[in-house]
């Protein structure tokens, strides 16, 4: 089932956030154990399914291999994987202090539904993203927030 949503969410001190309805959802189908990592190309994290980050981490093991192979000494990215059992009864999930940092992820994040997977913004990074959905998106959120008075 894909992720499909999105929405603002506090980010307590500790990294602890209540994961919005549309990943609870998923959880309800696939069980409670999450795969969450830094993104590839953006300045995110990126989460799903504890199976889909296992291949996600087996393929970027092959391709930094080939890239390895091709260009010696050539930077490659890594793919930090949190795994951990979430299964607090408010839906919450704790993200490490050094996932936040290089996320820039401080009080407020932007949680968007990317089908199989879901990305975890600092809201103000999604704001001034050259990505215009991602900044799209983090407005509308906003936007939605100061409605329901929140």
């Amino acid at each position: 089932m894909p992720y499909i949503g999105h929405c603002v969410v506090p980010v307590d001190c500790d990294g602890s956030m209540r994961l919005p309805g549309f990943v609870r959802r998923n959880l309800e189908r696939t069980g409670t154990r999450l795969f969450v990592g830094i993104h590839e190309t953006s300045a995110c994290l990126i989460g799903s399914t504890i199976c889909w980050g296992k291949r996600m981490s087996e393929a970027q093991g092959r391709d930094r291999q080939e890239k390895a192979l091709a260009s010696p000494g050539a930077d490659t990215l890594r793919l930090f994987g949190l795994r951990d059992e979430y299964c607090r009864p408010d839906g919450a999930i704790r993200l490490p202090s050094a996932a936040r940092a290089l996320a820039g992820i401080e009080d407020e994040a932007l949680v968007v539904g990317a089908g199989r997977s879901f990305e975890i913004w600092a809201l103000e990074a999604a704001l001034q993203s050259s990505d215009p959905v991602i900044a799209a998106l983090g407005r509308g959120a906003v936007t939605q927030r100061a409605r329901r008075g929140g």
